[in-house]
Parts: C-alpha cells; structure tokens; sequence
C-alpha cells in the first residue's frame, strides 16, 4: 500500500449461478493478501438484482468459500462495525448518496426509455462510433420533466461525466489513462429505484473503508466512473489492483463450455480444497519461490499479488490433478476418508475402521478422491467385479494354469499377509505353472483385485485375510471355467 491507512479488503459476489473458479480465484486473491498483511478481508453479497428464486445461490458460494478454506472478518452472517453488508439492506444509504450528488447538479434524473437507448445505441454503432449516452436529459425543461412524469415515466439518475482524462494508478498494471468523453453520463439509480453496480460498489466500499479493491481486469473499465463517484462524494479513494483472467485450455475466458469452470463441479470430480486453492494461487505465478506444493501457511507467506495478476493464465487440469495427488498424500486418512465420504450416497455404511487402515494403501495411486471407490472396493468386499481388461486376461489359455497354482499355494499358507510369505507364494505359482513375468503377475492382479491397474500385488496380499485371496481366486476360476 501507499498510505499508512487499516488494511481492508473485500471480496462481493453478485450469487445469479454456479460458483464460478474464476471467482473463486478472486477471492482467494483478496484473503491472501489480507492474512498476508495482517489485513481484514470482507464478504459483502451484491444481491440488488437477485430474484427470489435466485437467492439459493447465496448459500453456494458460502459454503463453496468455507470448503476451499476461505474464512472472513466482517459479512453477513458474522457482522461488523460497517454492515449490513447485503446490499439489499443499504438502499436507504444509496439513495442518501444519490441525493448528495443530485443536490450539487453533478446527477439529473433522465427519463429516455429503453427502447429510445437501444435505437441510438445502434445508431451510432451503424456509424462506427463507440455507443454512449447523449446526454439528452441533462439540460431538459422543469416543464419537460414534469410532463414526462405526468406520462408516468419514472426516471433513471445519471451521474454528469466532465471533459479531460481518468488516470487510474494499478497496483499491478501501474497507470492507465482514460477518456472522460468516451464514457458518457452513466446511470447510478434505475428507474426501478434500485442502485447500479457503479455506484453501489463505490458507496459500499467507501463507507466500509476498503483500501484496496482486488478483482479481475475485465473491470477495469469501469474503474474511470469509480474514480469521478470517489471524488464528486468527497471519498478517499482506495488502490486498485485488476488481476488478470483465468483462461480455457483453447486461450478463451474460462467458461462453463470448458467443463471446469464451476467450483461445484471440480469439488464433484474429486479434487480437495487443499489442492483446488494451492493450484488457483500458483496458476500464472502468484507463489513466489520454486516449491509448487505448499500448505496454507506457505501459501500466505509466498502470495505476490503483483505476480498473481500480471499475465492471463490458462486452466490446466492435468497441472490440478497433479497437484491434488500431491495434497492427497499429504493428508490425513481421517481428512482424506471426510472429504470422501462427503461426496457420495451409501459411503457412510462402510467400515470406517477399515477404510482408515486401506486409505494409506491405495493414495499412492489415485490422483482425485473420484478414483478411490475402485481402489477401496479391493480392500474392503469380498466380491468384485472384473474390468474389460481383466476378463480379456482371465480368458488367455494359461491363465487357469495360473490361478489354480495360486490357490494350491494359499491353501496350505497360514498368514499370507506378510512381504516374505507373499515373495515364497509367487515363487511357488512360478514353479507350479511354468510361467513368469506378465505372464504370471497379469492373471494373479485380475483375479484377486479385478482391474489391471491399482496397487502393487504385495500389498493386496498384505491386506487381504487368506478366506478374501481363496474365495477371489475360486470366482477368478469359476468365471474362466464359463469361457470354455
């Protein structure tokens, strides 16, 4: 910061959908560099425009934001010294303002119609010039006015926009300059009576003393009429920092086309939030350093916000996975089995006992929790299933030679479950039937785990009892035996 003023920052979701990954990124930006800096972080909801049917959504982003491990000094539900912060409780606030500006002649109502805005709009858009206000209500009569009220046409209010430049100061781009003439008289209040985004967030994040404004870069545009708000309302005005977009793997805005873009539906597919939020810092170089996987503390103390917003980043889930590979073999069982269990019906009759014991087992070969289901099923059913690929290997000539090998091995075997007994039994099967390498290790992994792909033979041995490894080889068997 510049100025010796309380480090706050705020994050205002305006919850009309999914919790999009993008602003997700926005706020973990803006509670990064709060914790960094010893700063408050804010939740204000921006709920003007929301339906009633619309309202679920709130609670989304909410418990999206607790999930990924985002926490907050002052919002809705926890209070504050400068709330309400729902945007639908402060209308008495943006109407005072509104007055303040109306009273000095820097706003005037304006009563052009929608459909008179849309035509000039495209007039001028026919002509090549960049679309905006006239400024046609900005000297209109008394007399005008009130015919036009007496017609029933409620007004807009439109702030008076001057001559000259805007220059805005970047944290993150530095300065960037604007054409006042280029923007035009912008509305402030709608002729429904509700606040425009423009002016409410300035209102909002001046009486809440927010002194720097972190968010994407597609509103940095709008950041010229903030500025003229800021001034003509005596404010102190804040920094600015527009960090960069998240792209597509094809270079667009990320989007919900892509397949990724709701946190939702990344949290559905497996990922944890440990991971989710180390990936959305690092992602276009906000982390400092050359350690990718860091824990929350770590995160915090290598944050650059400069860094962060600098360049547009694209979305690379194979980096994610990768990524929540690595977390998840940091984690806990216990962590890993309650983000696991939270994400599907029925998980919770399992044997948690017995799932704590088998997480450590199978993480190794997992990259998302998605992947567990197959893995645990290994170690905590009796009966599997057999894959594609492992009936393909059950029905090759030798492989009854094999498991029938296996099962003689097993047999006399009082506890399997060690490495050494494991490494004499494979010898044993080796021997009995003549075969070695693939030939020998593929029928013994189909047949005792059911897919050709998972964890190392030895430590199926080690944490299955000798009834589980004979009753699967007799199904691995009966099942060949209806090939013949």
């Amino acid at each position: 910061m510049t100025d010796d003023r309380e480090i706050r920052v705020r994050f205002s979701p305006s919850p009309t959908g999914m919790f999009h990954v993008s602003t997700v990124r926005t706020a973990l930006f803006n509670w990064l560099y709060a914790r960094k800096e010893g700063g408050a972080f804010i939740l204000r909801i921006e709920d003007t425009d929301l339906s009633p049917s619309e309202r679920y959504y709130e609670t989304i982003v909410l418990e999206g934001l607790r999930w990924i491990g985002i926490d907050w000094d002052e919002g809705t539900d926890v209070g504050g010294p400068l709330g309400p912060y729902r945007q639908s409780e402060r209308l008495e606030l943006y109407e005072k303002y509104a007055k303040v500006l109306t009273d000095n002649g820097l706003a005037y109502p304006c009563y052009c119609t929608e459909e008179e805005l849309r035509a000039v709009r495209e007039q001028m858009l026919a002509k090549g010039v960049p679309p905006r206000y006239s400024g046609k209500c900005r000297k209109l009569p008394d007399n005008k006015r009130r015919r036009l009220e007496t017609e029933g046409r409620k007004p807009a209010v439109r702030f008076k926009v001057g001559n000259g430049s805007i220059q805005v100061n970047d944290f993150i781009h530095g300065p960037v300059t604007f054409d006042a003439e280029s923007i035009g008289d912008f509305i402030i209040i709608r002729s429904t009576g509700m606040p425009a985004y423009n002016f409410a967030v300035v209102v909002d994040d001046a009486l809440m003393k927010v002194s720097l404004v972190i968010r994407s870069e597609d509103h940095l545009a709008n950041t010229p009429r903030h500025i003229l708000l800021y001034k003509a309302l005596g404010f102190d005005l804040p920094q600015f920092a527009h960090h960069a977009l998240l792209l597509g793997p094809d270079k667009t805005r990320l989007s919900k086309r892509h397949g990724i873009a709701a946190l939702e539906v990344l949290r559905a597919q497996g990922y944890v939030p440990e991971a989710l939020s180390n990936y959305l810092a690092w992602v276009g170089g906000g982390l400092g350093g050359t350690k990718e996987v860091l824990s929350r503390d770590e995160m915090v103390k290598a944050f650059d916000l400069k860094k962060a917003g600098k360049k547009a980043a694209v979305f690379d889930q194979a980096k994610l996975c990768w990524m929540n590979a690595a977390h998840l073999r940091f984690l806990p069982p216990e962590e890993v089995l309650g983000y696991w269990l939270d994400m599907g019906v029925g998980r919770i009759l399992r044997d948690r006992k017995r799932l704590l014991e088998v997480i450590p087992v199978v993480i190794d070969n997992v990259e998302t929790l998605k992947q567990l289901e197959g893995l645990l099923e290994i170690f905590t059913e009796k009966n599997i299933a057999f894959s594609m690929e492992a009936e393909e290997v059950l029905r090759a000539d030798h492989a009854g030679k094999v498991l029938t090998a296996l099962a003689a091995a097993l047999e006399p075997a009082e506890a399997p479950g060690s490495k050494e007994a494991y490494q004499d039994i494979v010898k044993q099967v080796e021997v009995a039937s003549g075969y070695k390498g693939k030939s020998l290790f593929m029928p013994i992994r189909a047949g005792l785990s059911g897919e050709m792909v998972g964890p190392e033979l030895e430590k199926i041995f080690c944490h299955l009892d000798k009834s589980t490894l004979l009753h699967r080889v007799d199904r691995a068997l009966s099942y060949i035996a209806t090939q013949d």
